[in-house]
Formats: C-alpha cells, sequence, structure tokens
C-alpha cells in the first residue's frame, strides 16, 4: 500500500508542492507524455490501482451495476462505494471526463467497424481494447432503450 512519509511537510509547502504537480499534468500535450510522465513517477502497482479506479467511476456513471463492475475489475464493494461515494461528491468534474473518455471509446468502435467493412472478408481477431469499447457502447445503446420504454 502506498503511504506517506512519516516525516510530515508543512501544509503550506505540501500546497506547493501540490500546484507544482498539478501544473505539470496540464501541461501534458499528448497521451504518449501523458504515459511517460506517470510512468517515471508512479509504481506498477499505482498505476494500476488508479486504472482500475477510473474504470469503475466511468461505469459507474454508465449506471453499471456493482456485480458486473466487480466481476470485470476485480474489486470489492467496498472500493466501488468509496469510488461510488467521489462520484457523487465530485459528479461534475468525474462526469466530464468520463463522458469524454466514453465518446473517444464510441468513436473508435465506429471507425473499427468501418475498417472491418472496407477489408471485405478479410478474417481477423478481436481485440481486448475494441471488446471493451463495443461493450460499453452496448451498454449505453441498451440504457438508452430502457430509459426510453419507461418514459
Amino acid at each position: 500500500m502506498t503511504k506517506l512519509s512519516r516525516w510530515p511537510v508543512e501544509k503550506e509547502k505540501m500546497s506547493l508542492f501540490l500546484d507544482d504537480f498539478w501544473t505539470a499534468i496540464a501541461s501534458l500535450k499528448s497521451k504518449s507524455e501523458a504515459k511517460n510522465f506517470f510512468n517515471q513517477f508512479l509504481t506498477h502497482t499505482e498505476r494500476k490501482m488508479f486504472a482500475k479506479r477510473f474504470q469503475i467511476a466511468i461505469m459507474l456513471i454508465l449506471k453499471y451495476d456493482y456485480k458486473s463492475i466487480k466481476n470485470r475489475t476485480r474489486t470489492s464493494d467496498t472500493t466501488i462505494a468509496k469510488i461510488n461515494n467521489w462520484i457523487e461528491e465530485n459528479r461534475i468534474e468525474l462526469v466530464s471526463v468520463a463522458q469524454r473518455i466514453i465518446q473517444l471509446k464510441e468513436k473508435k468502435v465506429m471507425n473499427l467497424e468501418a475498417a472491418k467493412r472496407s477489408m471485405k472478408g478479410r478474417s481477423g481477431g478481436v481485440s481486448v481494447i475494441e471488446e471493451g469499447a463495443r461493450e460499453i457502447v452496448n451498454h449505453i445503446e441498451n440504457r438508452k432503450k430502457e430509459s426510453s420504454l419507461t418514459k
């Protein structure tokens, strides 16, 4: 588990450290630059933990049930509930970022399907990325159908 040093830093200094950190993140210009930055500063475990938390947030925003989230991310109900509380407290920020990711995934699925149609019969396997993106798009479409039936 990640731990802070037992030698605490004064509040004012920590505030400056965090400000520099957020400024650095905001200055990243591409996915590749962000990946390199975080690979240098986060451990393998921290990166995986952060990625799982973000995936849980996306799935909660898309109204997945706890069982589906638990099965896909291999996390506990407690972790899912904690992230659900974070979403409720910071809904605007988390939802806007998650919506951007969802839109990118929808676009990726459409592009992959268009590329498959243009390949005219060539065979090929389904990648994990494509499978995940398609799952989210199908989930969104099913939610839209469900909500239209209840109106």
